[in-house]
């Protein structure tokens, strides 16, 4: 009885301690993330891999306590030997905090792909959709080592993001 006990008072502290923690990512935040990528499997030689710049910006805070929903825009390239690709497009996700310091998110991302023959001409353009889980740990108030799998012009990514 006395291990009973014990265990719901650790998950009963371990939840009010959860719910003290302040969220990572809130309504005014600014973030700004660099990372690179892992290519996706081609027969084509990778000349440069994966490197995105994306934005986000909070624009409501308060879902659930410690939940937010941001916005912003993304933009990737990536080249290999015959051709080149690149993805634009805008993203809107939502942030909770599970553990203190965390940003966990998931979201959804619409752009356009571009894809460039080594001549220079466009081979193809195109309409992309997708979903996206990431997660930014935050050193300082501004500093964050970040990662995310899903869409974009890498399904694996990993960085740095600061927020102001």
């Amino acid at each position: 009885m006395k291990k009973i006990f014990a265990v719901l008072y650790v998950i009963t502290v371990t939840v009010a301690g959860l719910n003290a923690q302040s969220p990572a990512f809130r309504k005014g935040d600014k973030v700004l993330s660099f990372t690179a990528g892992v290519p996706y499997v081609s027969t084509y030689n990778p000349v440069v891999p994966p490197v995105i710049a994306a934005f986000e910006h909070g624009i409501v805070d308060g879902i659930l306590e410690k939940g937010a929903v941001g916005i912003g825009v993304y933009a990737g390239f990536q080249s290999f030997s015959h051709f080149s690709n690149i993805l634009v497009g805008a993203r809107g996700a939502f942030h909770f905090t599970f553990v203190e310091k965390l940003d966990t998110y998931a979201g959804i991302g619409l752009g356009w792909r571009i894809g460039m023959a080594e001549d220079g001409y466009t081979a193809w353009t195109g309409f992309s959709h997708g979903e996206f889980i990431g997660a930014r740990y935050y050193f300082t108030r501004s500093f964050a080592l970040t990662a995310e799998l899903g869409y974009g012009i890498s399904s694996l990514t990993g960085g740095v993001a600061f927020k102001f």
